[in-house]
């Protein structure tokens, strides 16, 4: 048995089931690694947005640096320009350092502080002050997303209040004759859930009759073959249904047809938007929103490595969810349209060398955002990045053919995979796994374990 196999069946050991099932089967379990770790390298050289964070929070193994990462950069933010937030923004911001153990009532930066919850419970206000004009200043998505982000934080809103936002928004729906799409009725169903059943305890017959409604509407939308509305919303949806599966009539939705089509989605690489991934992998993790204020951040494990060390074998990680050959197949030099996922590629230990490293050798396209090609490369100690862009064209010339110029200024690529740069427009940008540029390849010697990351981007054009 491989270590990637050994590991992939030790974690699939520890995971939840989904849907109440008996137990998360090895493929499965393997399907949500790989997700976690394209969501990973989709984040690379991005401003970090909250959503992605819960994903990852609420995911069951970790990658504890990006993680630490991201969160230092939404304090930031929300001490900068948390008052200019929108009130959905401020939400998934709260969410977020809920789901990070932080504080929202102290979020502090230095010697500043903000009480990102009394923010955003002024914005919310200020939306409810609108409804007398018929509907909320902003939408009802945001102000589901405000009353739930709240109510995690423990910030209880009268029941008079919930009546009056449920009741304003059906009439809206009616007179407007207006239908919710299934991602603000599955943030109102958890909202509702959390003033009623979780936090607090709002249970007057109005809102577990509104509650009801809202699951009945969410039903509506389930799809033979177990998408609710779209592929998108689907994972959102999975979260509102599992978390009042007390209100479903019996036979009304098959959970499991619901996520086997989350994992198809992930197989056929049909999640390019780490948005719409970050929805969809709580309910992979048989996780809601209702579990952001639970978890216990002191018990986390870094165990979502990039790359497995210090394995006496060639060098392999999961970047599939579904059987690949070892070796690559034959494809054109030019990737196809909609590939953003890497294959599983073998790179073979040369012979009679002395000590050798693992390096993740990363290409990305960042500029169409529809090609990410990944493998583990063992090479000499003491190979520069450039020999590491060599040796994986000598591996696998169909994946990561190397074209490059000698000039007296070092080496200059010309293109990689058949990406080649505009002079004008855009360009490769080689970067570690740490966020360093690096400017010099035949300079830059990387160490066991690192990432080098060459991605094709657009260029700054500075301003006149």
């Amino acid at each position: 048995m491989s270590t990637l196999t050994l590991l992939i069946l030790l974690l699939s050991i520890h995971s939840a089931s989904l849907c109440q099932l008996s137990g998360t089967p090895v493929p499965t379990r393997g399907s949500v690694i790989f997700f976690l770790r394209a969501l990973l390298r989709s984040l690379v050289g991005t401003h970090p947005d909250p959503r992605t964070l819960i994903a990852l929070r609420l995911a069951r193994q970790h990658d504890l640096s990006t993680e630490g990462q991201i969160l230092t950069q939404l304090k930031q933010d929300v001490i900068e320009n948390g008052t200019e937030f929108s009130p959905g923004a401020t939400a998934w911001h709260t969410i977020a350092l809920l789901a990070s153990c932080e504080d929202p009532h102290h979020v502090v930066v230095k010697n500043q502080q903000v009480n990102l919850a009394a923010l955003l419970m002024e914005k919310l206000q200020t939306d409810i002050a609108h409804l007398d004009h018929g509907h909320p200043l902003t939408d009802y998505h945001q102000v589901s997303l405000a009353v739930l982000a709240l109510c995690k934080a423990s910030i209880c809103l009268p029941a008079e209040t919930i009546e009056k936002i449920s009741c304003s928004a059906v009439e809206f729906s009616i007179r407007e004759e207006f239908t919710y799409p299934v991602d603000t009725l599955s943030i109102a169903a958890l909202a509702l859930r959390c003033m009623s059943f979780g936090n607090c305890n709002h249970r007057t017959p109005m809102i577990k009759s509104l509650l009801q409604i809202v699951v009945t509407h969410i039903l509506d939308n389930v799809r033979s073959d177990g998408t609710i509305g779209d592929l998108s919303t689907t994972g959102v949806a999975i979260q509102a249904l599992t978390a009042n599966q007390d209100l479903l009539p019996p036979g009304s939705w098959e959970c499991r047809k619901s996520v086997e089509k989350l994992l198809q989605g992930i197989s056929n690489e049909m999640f390019s938007n780490p948005l719409a991934a970050s929805l969809a992998i709580p309910a992979l993790e048989n996780r809601t929103l209702l579990d952001v204020d639970t978890l216990n951040c002191s018990t986390d494990t870094d165990d979502l490595p990039l790359v497995i060390k210090n394995s006496s074998t060639a060098t392999t990680t999961p970047t599939h969810p579904t059987p690949t050959p070892t070796h690559p197949t034959n494809t054109s030099q030019t990737p196809a349209p909609g590939v953003h996922m890497a294959r599983i590629i073998t790179a073979s230990t040369p012979s009679g060398s002395p000590v050798h490293i693992s390096v993740n050798y990363t290409v990305m396209d960042a500029v169409n955002n529809n090609f990410t090609q990944w493998l583990i490369l063992k090479v000499p100690l003491g190979s520069s990045a450039f020999d590491i862009l060599k040796e994986a064209d000598r591996i696998s010339p169909e994946r990561f053919r190397l074209d490059y110029l000698h000039t007296p200024w070092g080496i200059v690529v010309t293109g990689i995979n058949g990406f080649h740069p505009n002079m004008f427009t855009t360009q490769f940008h080689f970067i570690t796994g740490q966020n360093h540029q690096i400017n010099d390849l035949e300079g830059y010697t990387p160490s066991d374990g690192e990432t080098i990351l060459a991605i094709f981007t657009r260029r700054l054009i500075p301003n006149k």
